[in-house]
């Protein structure tokens, strides 16, 4: 799926990336994050990108639906699709990352949340099951059979 959503970026986003990557930071930013002015410019470029790409996905335009027989073949455990946002429905007010993760086992799979300040794998292992079919539905956009293999 990441390879779907990776193709929705346009040439504006890529222009902006390439703006970031050429811009000459002043060498007190490059100084504050303790790293050369390259890779400050790769990180904010890589964070751009992130955030687009999540943004993209939270969209839910243009994406394909998530089927049963492309669900089995996702290796077991895999995060096959991750984002960050914030989501009213939970009521709470912090941006929040979520996971998509295929059942070990058998062809389930769920969806799990924490803070933005945490890495995707450790949401998959720490982080709340999501369990409203609003927020879930939003997030991957899936056929009924898929929703009906959610891990409840």
């Amino acid at each position: 799926m990441k390879v779907i959503i990776q193709t929705k970026l346009n040439v504006l986003h890529f222009k902006e990336v390439l703006n970031m990557l050429t811009y000459n930071h002043d060498s007190e930013d490059a100084e504050d994050y303790q790293t050369s002015p390259l890779d400050y410019r790769v990180g904010n470029a890589k964070t751009f990108l992130n955030d687009m790409l999540s943004a993209t996905f939270l969209s839910d335009t243009g994406i394909s639906i998530l089927t049963k027989d492309e669900l089995k073949e996702i290796t077991p455990g895999m995060i096959f699709a991750e984002g960050t946002g914030t989501f009213p429905e939970l009521r709470i007010d912090l941006p929040l990352r979520w996971v998509a993760v295929r059942g070990e086992g058998y062809h389930d799979w769920a969806i799990y949340y924490h803070t933005i300040d945490h890495e995707p794998d450790w949401v998959k292992h720490n982080g709340d099951k999501a369990m409203g079919e609003n927020i879930i539905r939003r997030l991957v956009n899936c056929t009924d059979e898929v929703w009906e293999l959610y891990r409840r």
